[in-house]
């Protein structure tokens, strides 16, 4: 038997109990990812076919690396660097969290080559149980892989075959009943006036237009027209990497909008501004910059500690709140209307989250349907 001289090689079991051989390699460093490539070689039936293939990747260095050894962490890096030129900041952080916290813990430290088939599929049903918008997951996957394909960097897609389940398992939240009726909603805006102005007129000012948390952020005093009475959304505030402040466009077109300002949101507007003429800002910090995104959760929860009688219901629900307001109190009002007001791209989004039935619109049915004589 020769000399076993390289200690690089290693000898190991596989679980049938063969005896089998393998290797640590140090390549050099990677001009595509900039990183010093250490890798592994396995499954030699014998020292010495181990050892020669060894030799010969000492030799060729680094071009001995095949290209589907990078890891999920590092495809994903190389993808997102040309898919974060491509959208908005704020899209492509988000993106960015959704990989460090739903694909990297499970799958970041896995070369691309190792990823199977049933490998996404069971993070893709795990993650269906975990969260709504799992469907992302998968999205994103895919996405990495076929850039992987078209760089030459995989020879194939195995999220391709991946079965999605039709919905998430988790529990949404209740939608239908996340929102103020009128009373409820004066006895919330009662509370949030005895806080202070701004609490009160934030809340007001989403109440009375149904503004997104993000657009009403964003507002300055040019924004508002007190003479036509209308609100221009042209801009919205947004978070960036880092946590950092952005004032973006619009979440759409569509959200591009005017709105029109009720008399008791005017007469409030103009209190508000007296009180705040020296800022350009609507929701200001002392140095008249914006605001925090997470401000808006932080007065919801001011306003509920004070009255605890209050139902609990979401910032954004109080879009939900003016909506079924507005149908409630006209039945004949236009769902493109409201769609408009609201900024949604289609009107179908306003009719299946805005046409709930309230208690006070049921009534109206059963009266009706008693008046019925056939």
């Amino acid at each position: 038997m020769a000399k076993r001289t390289n200690s690089a090689i290693f000898e190991y079991q596989n679980k049938n109990g063969q005896t089998l051989y393998g290797f640590y390699i140090y390549l050099g460093t990677d001009k595509l990812t900039k990183k010093k490539i250490n890798t592994k070689r396995r499954g030699f039936k014998s020292y010495n076919e181990a050892n020669a293939v060894f030799n010969k990747m000492k030799v060729d260095g680094i071009q001995s690396k095949v290209n589907d050894e990078i890891t999920i962490e590092e495809l994903f890096k190389l993808w997102f660097e040309s898919y974060k030129i491509s959208v908005k900041e704020s899209t492509a952080n988000k993106t960015q969290q959704v990989f460090d916290h739903h694909i990297k813990p499970t799958l970041g430290k896995y070369y691309i080559n190792e990823i199977t088939t049933p490998i996404i599929q069971q993070l893709v049903d795990r993650k269906a149980k975990e969260i709504v918008k799992f469907k992302i997951i998968y999205n994103y996957l895919n996405r990495m892989y076929t850039f992987a394909v078209t760089m030459d960097l995989a020879t194939g897609n195995p999220v391709t075959n991946v079965i999605l389940p039709k919905k998430s398992t988790r529990l949404h939240r209740d939608t239908e009943h996340n929102f103020y009726n009128k009373q409820e909603l004066i006895e919330f805006l009662e509370t949030a006036k005895s806080i202070n102005q701004r609490v009160y007129v934030y809340f007001l000012l989403l109440a009375s237009t149904g503004l997104r948390r993000s657009e009403a952020l964003a507002l300055t005093w040019k924004d508002i027209d007190f003479t036509t009475k209308t609100i221009d959304i042209n801009k919205t505030l947004t978070s960036g990497f880092n946590n950092k402040l952005i004032v973006g466009s619009p979440k759409s077109t569509k959200s591009k909008r005017t709105v029109p300002i009720s008399d008791n949101l005017l007469t409030e507007l103009r209190k508000y501004k007296l009180a705040n003429a020296e800022f350009d800002k609507l929701f200001h910090t002392y140095k008249d910059t914006y605001v925090s995104l997470s401000k808006p959760a932080q007065w919801l929860r001011q306003v509920y500690d004070k009255n605890k009688s209050l139902r609990h219901i979401t910032t954004h629900r109080f879009r939900h709140t003016f909506a079924s307001l507005l149908f409630e109190s006209n039945p004949n009002i236009k769902p493109t209307d409201v769609q408009k007001i609201l900024g949604h791209e289609t009107v179908e989004m306003t009719l299946n989250i805005y046409t709930h039935v309230t208690s006070d619109s049921e009534a109206r049915v059963t009266n009706a349907i008693n008046l019925l004589n056939f």
